[in-house]
Parts: structure tokens; C-alpha cells; sequence
């Protein structure tokens, strides 16, 4: 048989922390080939003293900080996952030499958007609910069989909340507070402390 070349792996360095520096724990790092935004190649926990190591061969990665309790995912450096809805980077690029990189995190908190959809009094499970900042969609989760849904956002923003059926579907679509314009739509204030609660959505049917 013939051997097999292995290539060498340098270390990806650093921390993850809040806004005030104080180091957190229980989450994970995860990393792929900058030209594949989609694709994870590499893993990480983030051990009790907030550090983490990732081996990765020579080249520009996407790293991200993921699943830590009460704060936003983040990729590197300090981007969110919707800007890239909105034509922007999904993350910028970390590369890494023999010398290994370095890639630290400040994490935000998290706050929720929760509420239920319904139609003619009965729950509507699949519906797309989203929350927007003016025209940047910042999170998305479809209701569930209970019509039942949860949306991940910054704490200390106002948002406008949008229920989205399927195309498929005869209801109608409908911005929070029973608007069908973005415009006037009432917006949706939320807090680290204090999730607003209760956001739900009684659709209507439409004709085609």
C-alpha cells in the first residue's frame, strides 16, 4: 500500500465573551472553507474557562460562535447570520498560516419574538413568521402543529413581525396588529429581560 500523505494542522485560538468581557461557556465554534459559506468542516466546545482550539490546514475560514444560553450567535468578525440575507458577507475571512490565527468572540444578548398563528380560530402549523429591521430580515422559524413559534433577536430593538403562509395555502399573509402593510404595521419592542410575549396572528382567507 501506498502511504498516505497527511497534511499538517495549525491552531485556531481564542475566546468567547459578552459585551462587559466576562467569558462564557457552553457553546461551540464551527468553521468551513471561506468559499463555501454553507459548508462546517471543523468543531469545537468552548471548555470552562471560555477557550477554544480548532486544528485547521493553511487558508481563509468562516468561524462562527454558536448555542451559547441567552446570547446571539455570531460569525467572524462580529457579523449575524441576516446580513448575508441581505447581500452582505455571511462572514469575513479568517486565515490561518503556519502561524495558526487568533479569532475571539463578544457576544449579544439574546431576546425572543413568541407568539401563535391561527385561522379562523384553529392553530396553522408551517407558517413563516419573520422579524424585520426596517427591510433586513433578522430571524425566521415556522409555527408548529400547535401554531406555536419562536424567533431569536437582539435585545433593545424594535421589529416588524410578518406571518408568511405558504403560497400553497388560501390564507392571507399579515403583519402584526392586523396590518397588511409594512408601514403600518405596530412594531414589536423587545428586552434582554422581558421577550415579547404573545405576538399572535388570526389570518384571514383569500380568494385566488
Amino acid at each position: 500500500n501506498a502511504p498516505m500523505a497527511l497534511e499538517a494542522g495549525y491552531l485556531i485560538q481564542g475566546a468567547v465573551f459578552d459585551l462587559q468581557t466576562n467569558r462564557l461557556v457552553g457553546g461551540s465554534l464551527e468553521a468551513g472553507p471561506y468559499d463555501e459559506p454553507w459548508r462546517t468542516t471543523l468543531f469545537a466546545d468552548v471548555d470552562r474557562q471560555s477557550r477554544d482550539a480548532l486544528l485547521a490546514a493553511t487558508g481563509a475560514y468562516h468561524i462562527a460562535a454558536w448555542h451559547f444560553p441567552r446570547f446571539l450567535g455570531q460569525r467572524y468578525l462580529n457579523r449575524y447570520l441576516w446580513e448575508n440575507f441581505n447581500g452582505q458577507p455571511l462572514a469575513d475571512p479568517l486565515q490561518v498560516d503556519t502561524n495558526g490565527a487568533a479569532a475571539d468572540f463578544y457576544l449579544t444578548p439574546i431576546s425572543y419574538i413568541r407568539g401563535v398563528v391561527t385561522g379562523d380560530g384553529s392553530p396553522l402549523s408551517n407558517v413563516m413568521v419573520e422579524a424585520s429591521m426596517g427591510w433586513d430580515r433578522v430571524d425566521f422559524n415556522t409555527t408548529g402543529p400547535d401554531g406555536s413559534y419562536e424567533l431569536g433577536v437582539l435585545a433593545g430593538t424594535n421589529y416588524t413581525v410578518l406571518a408568511r403562509p405558504s403560497s400553497e395555502s388560501f390564507w392571507m399573509y399579515q403583519y402584526y396588529s392586523n396590518k397588511y402593510y409594512m408601514e403600518e404595521a405596530n412594531r414589536v419592542a423587545t428586552s434582554t429581560n422581558s421577550p415579547a410575549e404573545n405576538i399572535n396572528f388570526s389570518l384571514l382567507l383569500g380568494g385566488r
